[in-house]
């Protein structure tokens, strides 16, 4: 479900935010499509007459994701044409190093239609405790790790956690785990990093829509 959050957003305050992302490839839970088409629908008036506010997606929800972005990126933003909506964690993904979609749609509804922005609240619903991490709430700590370099720039990362497991990913690659291939390509396509509770904390989502959350602690200087 959908959630407000502070910052970052217009001018710093409030943004309103996904919990998981829409559009294409997209889980699309619908309290999060809702936002997103509520959003779209009152950024683009009657020219988007034909977009419902019912919290389905669909071709004509993903077209005009698609057609933000692009209208977007025509304006000089910095962002990523992929026809979804991934969940801000900051301001810029680490990943594509470009502005998160949601935030910019955040900006053009509170400038194009401040009334539709106030009244939000009131027609979508927000969740008040929304998910740290939705994609697999149960973390694994980081004991140790070990990073060997690859032909092509590519990096094998092992990681030994404290429950006694280990995995081992490559960028780009297959997944390899406790040795074992996992079956089929199993691509790295997004890893966001941010802080919480005094660790670093990082999720890695897969090309097949799966993702792993693990923690680091931080170590005093």
């Amino acid at each position: 479900m959908a959630f407000a959050m502070k910052g970052p957003g217009p001018q710093g305050g409030t943004a309103y935010n996904v919990e998981q992302a829409v559009g294409a490839n997209s889980p699309n839970n619908s309290g999060d499509v809702r936002l997103i088409q509520y959003m779209l629908r009152h950024i683009y008036g009657n020219a988007a007459f034909g977009l419902a506010v019912d919290g389905f997606i669909g071709p004509v929800t993903v077209s005009w994701i698609k057609k933000f972005q692009n209208d977007m990126k025509a304006l000089g933003q910095n962002v990523l044409v992929d026809s979804r909506i991934d969940r801000a964690f900051g301001q810029v993904s680490t990943v594509s190093k470009t502005t998160y979609a949601i935030l910019l749609m955040n900006q053009e509804l509170k400038k194009r239609n401040p009334s539709a922005w106030n009244s939000l609240p009131s027609q979508v619903p927000l969740s008040e405790t929304p998910k740290s991490n939705p994609y697999n709430p149960k973390a694994k700590v980081v004991k140790d790790y070990k990073v060997v370099l690859l032909p092509g720039g590519k990096k094998k990362v092992t990681y030994t956690y404290t429950d006694g497991t280990s995995e081992t990913v490559i960028v780009a690659g297959n997944v390899i785990i406790d040795g074992q291939t996992v079956p089929g390509v199993k691509e790295i396509v997004q890893v966001i990093i941010f802080f919480r509770d005094g660790k670093q904390v990082k999720i890695i989502q897969y090309s097949d829509g799966s993702s792993v959350e693990i923690s680091y602690p931080l170590l005093a200087a």
